[in-house]
């Protein structure tokens, strides 16, 4: 079984002094506070406490955390601030027995 191989790690003072080093640590570029959530939190002062890699997909939750390894398979996904402002538009629908040769792009 998969979970006799689980080590579960203690809380300690140790990991507690981590999580308020990374609580204070945790700046947005613009200098104000970033917001994580407290589980994510302890999670991360948990793993650099011990120098452990945290494997998770929840990528925008721990990136940027100062000292963390993560690993994410997770696709990074980042707004294109040009593309923001164009309309969202369905391709044009071509009837599948419609000659492709004879329509013209955009009409059936």
């Amino acid at each position: 079984m998969r979970l006799q191989a689980v080590v579960i790690i203690p809380y300690d003072i140790e990991i507690c002094k981590e999580y308020a080093r990374l609580k204070n640590g945790m700046k947005n570029p613009s200098g104000s506070d970033r917001v994580v959530g407290a589980n994510d939190l302890w999670i991360a002062a948990c793993a650099t406490r011990h120098g452990l890699s945290l494997i998770s997909n929840n990528r925008k939750h721990f990136e940027g955390t100062p000292g963390l390894k993560l690993i994410c398979e997770a696709p990074v996904v980042h707004a294109i601030a040009s593309q923001e402002s164009l309309p969202l538009t369905a391709a044009p629908r071509i009837s599948p027995t419609a000659d492709p040769a004879k329509v013209a792009p955009g009409k059936e």
